[in-house]
């Protein structure tokens, strides 16, 4: 993927920057392997998330395990963990 230039323009977006145009982008950011975490990020004992599900485990390349998240801010909303 020829990227450019990636940073944080606000709290809640990322500006992505490529050396040409990529109709794919959309889908390569969507894979399960791209994740966005903060610049330095390597504690993966202690993981950033947000959403209706919260990681419990984590064993890179091999599987991933999580909770529901009993701080997701949608009410009325609920989630489905996969395992």
């Amino acid at each position: 993927m020829p990227f450019e230039d990636v940073k944080a323009e606000t709290p809640n977006q990322v500006r992505v920057r490529l050396s040409s145009g990529n109709a794919d982008l959309p889908y390569y950011l969507e894979d399960y392997r791209a994740s966005v975490m903060p610049a330095g990020f390597d504690d993966w004992s202690n993981p950033v998330g947000a959403g209706a599900n919260r990681m419990t485990k984590f064993d890179g390349g091999v599987s991933v395990a999580g909770e529901r998240n009993p701080n997701y801010w949608k009410e009325g909303r609920t989630s489905t963990v996969m395992r």
